[in-house]
């Protein structure tokens, strides 16, 4: 069977050795394998394991397991093992999860919007329905200082819902396009101070940035979700005192992140085989942005990233409560996450996590893309 698999044809007194077993793997999987059963030489033990090979241009996932011969002195002397083709297995699973999740987060998005419509997005209207008549129906002819003061209402609720209007638009956008491209984050990053030069120079704030890798991502919705963060870092600043960001990385492996706060995990190709092995070979750029702003509480946290959630109240500072929804949509769709820690008066510093390749993770999204 396992010869079949291979694609060979068994000959007889034919040896299927290790060299010839190797060719045929997979020459992303060929590393990890290789070191595995080098290991495997070392403990005495036959590796459980997972990998893929490419048989006439199809790629195959496989389930590696069996047992190791040892002669007299303890050495290993030959290995025993069998392989079984688990790849519509593993494609009928991977395709149930995807549509599962993607279902799930489908519906949430669903039903917190149609939640916060109701209130949100309402109100900006009625305002505007509510001003406009009384304008129309004291003021027709003239307007004096109160018609002004009305007209101006009015103009303020229609600024207010056009933002509304134009952020939730904006994070609706992001469902459509998450092409990855290979780009350098330092170079994302400059374009976009480019764009926000006004505000930094009547801040006068102070922005550091050291080297940053390059990844393979959309330019785009990473410049969005710098763009959100910095301008939160100005927005958000302490009275009578210049903003002062600094922002750097530091490269990381899968395996020493956390799963249970790591979506990615969930469209990893090889996430359904539970072997946290794999991610051992999978790197990822985590991106610290540090502010001396106000800072807040932690407790919050779970908030801060949701569509429409505010800490402050709109007279404090200006917002529609969707930049950091933004944020976290953006990562998710490049399997990644995104955290932050503060402490009120502190400041706060966020971190941003991304895979530096996207080839091992699904062409899919929370959002079903």
């Amino acid at each position: 069977m396992t010869y079949k698999i291979f694609g060979m044809k068994r000959e007889e007194n034919q040896e299927f050795d290790y060299e010839e077993y190797l060719s045929k793997i997979h020459p992303d999987d060929k590393p990890y394998v290789d070191s595995y059963i080098t290991k495997a030489f070392e403990n005495k033990k036959f590796p459980e394991f997972y990998h893929r090979l490419i048989l006439d241009g199809e790629v195959k996932t496989l389930h590696s397991r069996g047992d190791v011969v040892l002669n007299e002195a303890g050495e290993v002397t030959q290995m025993i093992g069998t392989v079984q083709d688990v790849t519509e297995q593993k494609k009928v699973e991977e395709e149930l999860l995807s549509k599962t999740q993607a279902l799930e987060n489908t519906n949430i998005e669903l039903e917190k919007f149609a939640s916060i419509a109701s209130h949100d997005l309402q109100e900006p209207l009625r305002k505007i329905i509510t001003f406009s008549s009384m304008l129309e129906k004291d003021y027709k002819d003239l307007l004096d200082g109160k018609g002004k003061m009305y007209l101006d209402k009015i103009t303020g609720a229609s600024e207010r819902m056009q933002k509304l209007i134009n952020d939730i638009l904006e994070f609706s956008r992001l469902m459509d396009t998450h092409s990855f491209t290979p780009i350098n984050l330092k170079q994302v990053l400059i374009h976009v101070l480019s764009d926000m030069e006004i505000l930094i120079a009547d801040t006068h704030a102070k922005i550091e940035i050291e080297a940053l890798p390059d990844i393979e991502a959309n330019a785009a919705q990473l410049g969005q979700l710098f763009q959100n963060i910095i301008s939160n870092a100005i927005k958000f600043r302490k009275e009578n005192t210049i903003p002062h960001i600094q922002i750097h990385s530091e490269m990381i492996k899968g395996n020493k992140l956390s799963a249970d706060h790591f979506p990615a995990v969930k469209y990893y190709k090889f996430s359904l085989l539970n072997d946290a092995r794999y991610w051992e070979n999978e790197l990822f750029c985590r991106i610290y942005i540090t502010d001396n702003g106000i800072g807040f509480e932690e407790s919050y946290m779970d908030k801060i990233f949701t569509l429409f959630q505010r800490l402050h109240g709109r007279s404090e500072y200006e917002g529609t409560g969707i930049g950091l929804a933004i944020c976290k949509k953006v990562t998710d769709i490049h399997h990644g996450s995104v955290t932050a820690r503060s402490k009120p008066g502190e400041g706060a510093t966020f971190i941003i996590t991304l895979p530096v390749s996207q080839k091992n993770f699904r062409n899919v999204t929370p959002y079903g893309g």
